[in-house]
């Protein structure tokens, strides 16, 4: 059967001398394996249609249910900017290794829809690959897509009694989820800043985002032990056991 896809590559490996293995994060959110016969010694094609982070459309073959043959593949878009050095490479590695372990979770365009727009932010936001910004672009990530798996709910509201959430409130760590002060006597500024955080970083677009208190350091001191607790919350709230899971959990270097 012949078939097409246009989708953002999240992994290749080498298999036998010169082929290729890709997983494809596709348009409607399904993950799609397939294999580029020959290309890593090929003198005629090139092999960025199967580097990750390219946005590429393909021509498959499939032959049996696990892997499809590539027949023809167009690049769309390498995503340079995503390739220009370390801090860049790392933080689409933890992208592309979050988007696989949540597409073995759920099958949703919005999550392909949420990392190809996380994607595009990096032609607008200079500063993306930078602290604060690195920190909170990928908390930010990970928090929609366990939105879109529907494993959270709204944050800015307690979890027991289902009112707004104050000043004060306690992050029921390894929940994701968050009590207020008349349904816990343990409630904390720092959590219900967190709380606060994590509601922003799933209602608001990457631009209102990144725009935010940039240079503060007590604003990373913030993002880093929110990155941290979310990791916990994470590994606890994946239904399927590593590797997946430790992909989701990982950030950035």
């Amino acid at each position: 059967m012949i078939e097409s896809a246009r989708g953002i590559v999240l992994r290749r490996k080498k298999d036998r001398e010169s082929d290729a293995v890709i997983t494809l994060l596709c348009e409607d959110g399904r993950l799609l394996r397939a294999r580029f016969h020959g290309i890593l010694q090929s003198k005629t094609r090139s092999n960025l249609t199967a580097e990750p982070g390219s946005h590429v459309e393909l021509v498959l073959q499939s032959k049996d249910a696990s892997i499809a043959s590539v027949k023809e593949g167009t690049l769309l878009e390498r995503n340079d900017v995503w390739k220009s050095g370390y801090r860049p490479l790392s933080l689409l590695s933890s992208v592309l290794e979050f988007a696989e372990g949540m597409a073995s979770a759920c099958d949703s365009d919005d999550l392909y829809r949420l990392i190809a727009g996380g994607m595009e932010e990096a032609r607008v936001h200079a500063r993306l690959f930078e602290e604060p910004e690195s920190i909170l672009f990928f908390t930010a990530i990970r928090i929609r897509g366990l939105t879109i798996a529907g494993l959270t709910g709204d944050l800015s509201y307690c979890a027991s009694c289902g009112e707004r959430l104050g000043k004060q409130a306690r992050w029921s760590v390894p929940e994701i989820s968050f009590l207020c002060n008349k349904c816990s006597e343990e409630t904390t500024e720092a959590d219900a800043r967190a709380a606060h955080t994590l509601a922003r970083m799933a209602a608001e677009g990457f631009s209102s985002l990144l725009s935010v208190r940039q240079g503060d350091n007590g604003y990373i001191d913030h993002l880093k032990r929110v990155e941290q607790l979310l990791a916990i919350c994470i590994r606890h709230a994946l239904p399927f056991p590593s590797p997946a899971a430790d992909a989701l959990t990982g950030g950035p270097a």
